[in-house]
């Protein structure tokens, strides 16, 4: 987790570290916004169709540290419910007992470069 960092760019992004769980807190990210480390961040929506699990990312992944997923605003483990493959260009969903429908809304944020 300490890949995480405190960046405010005009509004766009807060990331920070809660010092008593070490989870990190995301309030806000918007496209084109920028990481301490210099590389931009994107946000991907998707709406899956039925029992999709595989979606093409409109950029490479390039810290799958600072990777965000949320279904209808609930955020997901990477590792444990997605992953990220095929070069850093593929989010992969993997909990096969949550069956993806249209009805539910992604949104990806991640750092790419």
């Amino acid at each position: 987790m300490s890949n995480y960092s405190v960046v405010n760019q005009c509004g766009k992004i807060l990331v920070v570290k809660e010092p008593s769980s070490a989870i990190a807190v995301v309030t806000k990210i918007q496209r084109g916004a920028r990481g301490a480390d210099g590389n931009d961040f994107a946000r991907d929506d998707f709406i899956p169709s039925l029992g999709q699990t595989v979606f093409n990312l409109s950029r490479k992944v390039t810290n799958s540290n600072t990777a965000l997923l949320y279904i209808n605003g609930q955020k997901q483990r990477l590792g444990s419910v997605y992953q990220i493959s095929g070069s850093g260009t593929i989010l992969e969903w993997l909990n096969i007992s949550f069956l993806l429908e249209p009805s539910d809304s992604l949104e990806f944020y991640y750092q790419y470069e």
